[in-house]
């Protein structure tokens, strides 16, 4: 299949503005979940090396809006990077990328994340409400 994923990323930043996630008042959270490289088959005008740039632009626009971004590998696919997914992911990326196997592991993943809002593990959750985009 193909992977948007810089209109994903588009998309989930606009829905975020929609419900009124300003970075202040509320924390705003992309959580990127993908198994691929960016791409949209062979008849699409741009590279998925242009793609990737493309994603890491729209991902640079909403992070300097105050979002934070999750980045999630599922799966072994070769064109899809660890820096790639670092690049994406707000810092420390340590904390905020991985990599899992497949799909099942997801509720796994997602029970991490919870514990710490998808943010640095010093934040207080309690004190602000989070929007998620998945």
């Amino acid at each position: 299949g193909w992977t948007n994923t810089p209109e994903a990323i588009r998309q989930s930043g606009a829905e975020l503005t929609r419900a009124g996630c300003d970075g202040v008042a509320r924390v705003c959270l992309i959580e990127l979940v993908t198994d691929g490289q960016p791409n949209l088959g062979p008849t699409y005008a741009l590279s998925p090396a242009q793609l990737q740039a493309q994603s890491l632009q729209y991902a640079a626009d909403e992070k300097g809006k105050g979002t934070f971004f999750n980045a999630l590998g599922v799966g072994s696919s070769s064109g899809l990077s660890e820096s790639f997914l670092a690049s994406v992911a707000s810092t420390p990326a340590g904390s905020h990328a991985a990599r899992i196997d497949d799909y099942d592991s997801l509720d796994l993943h997602a029970l991490k994340v919870s514990k710490t809002c998808g943010l640095d593990a010093a934040a207080n959750c309690g004190i602000l409400p989070v929007d998620t985009v998945f």
